[in-house]
């Protein structure tokens, strides 16, 4: 069989002297940056670690269709920028971006539209607009359209459509949390505080400026290395949400390939769980994201009652009213059937009344779509293309 052919040859790949030679190039940068970062600023080994590993996951990107966006998250004088200098040196096509309140929404997506499949490093990051960031984690959705105003010979103002392409990696380098609960599903928050000089006296913690360290080592060897799959710590991701695995899936994977089993179990695992309850707490308060998590519920339960034995998954039409009496009595929140409708219609799902209901019949385009609109990583939305759909015919 072709599967005991490629066996081997796999097998004498991870053996030879060339694929060693990478990854031990690969692990001498991440340890050299992890460093780095430690040295300006009062981060713990783990933190500047996962920092790192992002940072691999840059030279991924052409391989990748999701790319979380990287935020740290400190206050004033904690040494944000110095880590930010230190990631450049680092990072896949780094483009460095200094927000003032002087530059527009307009230059903002131009800058990111340089850095498309590169790396955004976004400074004084707490003024950029939250919703232009949202596509710009999907390969597949990272497109923005926007309409240019254009004068003919006749001085007549005329709009010709200019597409952007945003996708890529984004670091930015924050005070304050996001507002946008959306925007917070699609970022890998790392936190740390501010030491006074007392404290760091106490702590004998001498940091130093990023322009007096040594960064040597090069991160994109990993380009050629095919990264492993979950498949081994599946069982140890028990009870954390699909939304963080999706946020730390490049770097785990990045992490198992330099057999940092030490870092994964004392440090990633504590701390995806952590993200997992802090992630799902946003879930109660962005109606959006509750109100389509509540329809892939209501279209998981109620498709293997209306599918014959032994057929896949079927997408079925699903009520208003049901959405809305499944979002009371399970969440204790109270959204009337018109305010569902509304929601469902803006994120682009067809609804049609039928013997008196309102009810959203799903395709599996749409409801891609419409999870990218809401921010929400679901297992049912990666295994979509399984189910089985509903004649179009019917609507």
């Amino acid at each position: 069989m072709a599967g005991d052919q490629i066996a081997p040859e796999l097998t004498n790949i991870l053996a030879s002297a060339n694929y060693q030679r990478k990854i031990k190039e690969i692990k001498e940068a991440i340890e050299e940056c992890t460093s780095n970062i430690q040295q300006v600023a009062n981060l713990d080994y783990g933190k500047a670690k996962q920092l790192s590993y992002y940072n691999v996951s840059t030279y991924k990107l052409d391989e990748l269709d999701f790319e979380p966006i990287l935020v740290l998250l400190a206050g004033s004088g904690s040494g944000k920028n110095e880590v930010m200098q230190v990631l450049k040196q680092y990072v896949h096509k780094s483009h460095w971006i200094t927000v003032c309140n002087e530059v527009t929404k307009a230059a903002l997506r131009e800058e990111l539209n340089s850095a498309h499949l590169g790396t955004a490093l976004i400074e004084e990051a707490d003024s950029v607009p939250e919703g232009l960031l949202t596509r710009r984690p999907y390969k597949v959705s990272g497109k923005l359209s926007v309409f240019r105003p254009h004068e003919n010979a006749k001085e007549q103002v005329a709009y010709f459509v200019e597409n952007y392409d945003v996708f890529g990696a984004t670091v930015l380098h924050r005070r304050i949390e996001f507002e946008d609960n959306a925007v917070r599903r699609r970022a890998m928050i790392v936190r740390w505080s501010h030491l006074k000089p007392d404290e760091m006296e106490k702590k004998g913690l001498i940091l130093k400026k990023a322009k007096d360290l040594v960064c040597t080592r090069q991160m994109a060897a990993i380009v050629d290395i095919p990264l492993p799959s979950l498949q081994g710590l599946t069982a140890s991701l028990g009870g954390i949400g699909t939304e963080v695995i999706d946020l730390w899936e490049t770097v785990l994977r990045i992490a198992l390939l330099c057999s940092d089993f030490d870092w994964l179990n004392e440090y990633a695992l504590t701390a995806m769980r952590a993200e997992s309850d802090e992630i799902e707490e946003t879930m109660d308060v962005e109606p959006g994201a509750l109100t389509f998590r509540v329809l892939l519920s209501l279209l998981d339960t109620n498709s293997p009652i209306l599918r014959r034995k032994n057929s896949p998954k079927k997408l079925t039409p699903i009520k208003t009213v049901d959405i809305s009496k499944m979002l009371y009595n399970d969440y204790k929140k109270s959204m009337f059937e018109k305010q569902v409708a509304g929601l469902f219609r803006s994120a682009g799902l067809k609804l049609k009344t039928t013997g008196g209901y309102a009810r959203v019949y799903p395709t599996k385009v749409s409801l891609k779509q419409a999870a990218k609109v809401f921010g929400v990583r679901d297992e049912m939305i990666d295994d979509i293309d399984e189910w089985e759909e509903w004649k179009i015919l019917e609507v």
